[in-house]
């Protein structure tokens, strides 16, 4: 004998009817009713032999019973026999879909091409037949769904991505994948899904300027100029910065960490007084990627140079009767420092004590200014 039942129903509920014959008659043909198998959820009438049930059942604990009814004559010496009763326990959509696990923390490179896989999930229904048939669908907001997708293959759910990332602009994204089960009313489970853009090295370091300009006075011992600053929008090693000076033999040093920059030794104006060189600052990414920066050093004058003369020594010869106001040499000296510290004042020092002579003081030209007298005097040594 069988019968069927849906589970989740509260007893007692009608199965299933066990019907015997007896040839007999009177009390030799009366028939009594037993369940003779160990204890299961159901009894017997044993006058009608209808079978209901006694607990609730639940077809995930089990979904069918077999035992054993048997029954008997009423005459003096019992006659009996046996049948197996098997009871089929149906499905009711009474469990809904679970994800293993519930949460989801996964990464994913700002590199990655569209199409790539994410995440595969998958959820479980303990129900049978439709109840357990699963669908699954992707909640996010509608920009969240530009870039990601959800497509299914067979009982799992595959998330995929269907746009460009920048972590720049985007690190992270939460979103929610639902699995809907084919019951009536349908029961519904929700993952959340936690996804950290990881980064490419797709952001070359730019400096702060294009053009760094320095000045520094000549002969300062070994002195630091400034910061040369270049920033990197990517993370981790990808950001991480080294700078170099491109040219060699250069009397300048850049701190390969921070970009300090510094002179290593005196530096003098009368050699060089302009410099202009190539800093670089380099990621550590894979592929490296650099940028430029130009740096420009006046150095500054000090008074450090004496005047000096020209042709000396000087040696005029003048006739005695020359004509006060007359012209008599020009003497010219030059400086190697530059603007006021080159600038030059001519003056007589000594050998002039009589006055016979002045010097214009900007252009040196020495002029007469007393009568000269050989036989008083034929020589001045100025």
């Amino acid at each position: 004998f069988t019968g069927s039942i849906l589970e989740g129903q509260t007893p007692p509920i009608y199965v299933t009817t066990v019907e015997a014959t007896d040839e007999d008659s009177g009390e030799n043909g009366k028939l009594s009713y037993a369940i003779l198998s160990g204890e299961v959820p159901f009894a017997i009438n044993s006058q009608s032999g209808d079978i209901t049930t006694t607990a609730i059942l639940d077809r995930e604990a089990g979904e069918e019973y077999q035992f054993t009814v048997s029954v008997q004559d009423n005459g003096s010496l019992p006659l009996m026999a046996n049948t197996t009763v098997i009871v089929t326990v149906l499905d009711v959509n009474d469990n809904p879909p679970v994800f293993v696990p519930a949460d989801y923390e996964v990464s994913v490179s700002e590199g990655s091409p569209s199409g790539v896989v994410v995440l595969a999930l998958q959820a479980e229904d303990e129900d049978s037949g439709t109840n357990s048939n699963l669908t699954y669908a992707l909640q996010a907001a509608g920009d969240v769904q530009e870039v990601f997708s959800l497509e299914q293959n067979g009982s799992t759910a595959l998330l995929l991505l269907s746009a460009s990332l920048d972590r720049e602009t985007q690190d992270g994204y939460q979103l929610e994948v639902w699995a809907v089960d084919g019951g009536n009313p349908s029961l519904t489970a929700t993952a959340m899904v936690a996804i950290a853009i990881t980064d490419s090295n797709d952001n070359p370091p730019v400096f702060s300027r294009s053009t760094y300009l320095f000045p520094i006075s000549e002969n300062e011992p070994p002195t630091l100029l400034g910061q040369l600053i270049a920033n990197d929008d990517d993370i981790g090693n990808n950001s991480a910065l080294s700078y170099s000076i491109q040219q060699e033999d250069i009397p300048f040093s850049v701190h390969p960490t921070t970009g300090i920059l510094s002179t290593v030794e005196p530096l003098d104006r009368e050699e060089v007084s302009f410099y202009s060189f190539t800093v670089v600052a380099t990621d550590r990414g894979q592929p490296q990627m650099s940028d430029s920066a130009v740096v420009m050093v006046t150095v500054l004058d000090l008074n450090d140079n004496s005047p000096s003369f020209s042709g000396l020594p000087y040696q005029v010869s003048v006739r005695e009767d020359l004509n006060v106001g007359s012209s008599v040499a020009i003497v010219m000296a030059t400086d190697r420092d530059d603007g006021v510290n080159s600038a030059l004042l001519y003056t007589i020092s000594s050998g002039n004590g009589d006055g016979h002579f002045v010097v214009n003081i900007s252009t040196g030209v020495l002029t007469l200014v007393n009568e000269l007298d050989a036989e008083v005097r034929n020589q001045f040594d100025l």
